[in-house]
């Protein structure tokens, strides 16, 4: 096994493992020379050059985890919503999915669009070491939703939130078919090599307890029991979400994704033992100078504390203009520091 997959199922480490959301991607040097080369959606697509991304981070950095380069938005393109990747707005769809007529006609995801994906991760899955688990991931039902309906980004997605409580029929019909979507595309990843599956509700934490519960919850609740199925370590990420711990850890998902507005160590209080965690130092820590990033690494081992299911990460992803200097320290740190944190007894 490796040390990820065992701190997800709660099986004695030797030292906190770490690895961080956004990895792959454009703050490191390798990557922005591939973009100068190609656009996004190229190096999305080709098998070869996505594996190559996905590796970066492991070469520089020996992380102890790949996470596969791809996009949460991927399984719109699989049902016909090509979306456009622009510098300063994000992600932008041809037209949004916001009326019962657009959301009724809306195809199942085909997952023969996506085999380039499952073909990336065979390519990672060959090259990386065997005890590197190799991280496959999906957009959540909800977060994809926000952007189809809107049609791109947005501050609060408020004609998503607004669409849910005026059609709750047509939301609930694109949330099933978002889910079922997802269902497929993560068994895809599986059967093709991924080692540990995260669901990203990067937009979650904008709905009201309520909400969450009654229109995304039964969705996650279907995704994590299907991939659970499949022996494989699930982790749910739902940024925002720190007043729903004991929702979250409902899923029976393996681990539990903690940004930076909350301690870990209460967040441990909250849910308790029988579930793992990870994060959740802030990305901003990483501007700071050694001794900030080591204080701020300290901090959250601290508050964790004692115990073997703990998974380090950022709050969120990484951000794009980060030293890479920092990033060394923050893995140095961690390996120096943290197997004070494991024993025996624990």
């Amino acid at each position: 096994m490796s040390l990820v997959v065992d701190a997800c199922l709660g099986r004695p480490v030797s030292q906190t493992p770490i690895w961080i959301m956004r990895q792959a991607g454009r703050y490191l040097p390798e990557y922005r020379a591939l973009r100068e080369k190609y656009n996004f959606h190229t190096m999305l697509s080709s098998p070869e050059l996505a594996a190559e991304i996905t590796l970066q981070p492991i070469r520089r950095f020996d992380f102890d985890a790949a996470i596969l380069f791809s996009d949460i938005l991927v399984i719109p393109e699989a049902m016909g919503k090509r979306f456009q990747l622009k510098s300063r707005s994000g992600p932008v769809f041809d037209a949004p999915v916001d009326s019962s007529h657009s959301i009724r006609s809306l195809p199942d995801a085909d997952m023969e669009k996506l085999q380039y994906v499952f073909e990336s991760i065979t390519l990672v899955r060959r090259e990386l070491d065997e005890n590197k688990p190799l991280i496959g991931f999906s957009g959540a039902p909800w977060t994809i939703a926000a952007y189809l309906v809107e049609g791109g980004s947005s501050k609060d997605f408020r004609r998503t939130r607004g669409l849910m409580h005026s059609d709750p029929t047509s939301f609930s019909i694109l949330m099933k078919k978002l889910t079922d979507g997802i269902i497929n595309y993560i068994k895809g990843q599986i059967q093709a090599g991924a080692d540990v599956v995260q669901i990203f509700d990067t937009h979650g934490g904008l709905l009201t307890r309520t909400s969450f519960e009654r229109y995304s919850l039964p969705h996650l609740n279907r995704i994590v029991a299907e991939v659970k199925q499949h022996d494989v370590p699930v982790i749910l990420f739902v940024k925002g979400g720190n007043s729903w711990f004991d929702l979250i850890k409902s899923t029976h998902t393996d681990v539990i994704g903690v940004d930076w507005s909350t301690p870990i160590g209460e967040v441990r209080a909250i849910i308790g033992d029988d579930v793992s965690l990870q994060g959740n130092l802030d990305p901003a820590i990483l501007y700071g100078n050694t001794s900030r990033i080591r204080e701020g690494v300290m901090e959250v081992l601290r508050s964790y504390g004692m115990g073997h299911r703990h998974i380090f990460n950022l709050g969120h992803g990484i951000l794009p203009d980060i030293p890479l200097d920092s990033v060394h320290v923050l893995v140095d740190t961690i390996r120096e520091q943290s197997p004070r944190f494991h024993s025996l007894e624990n």
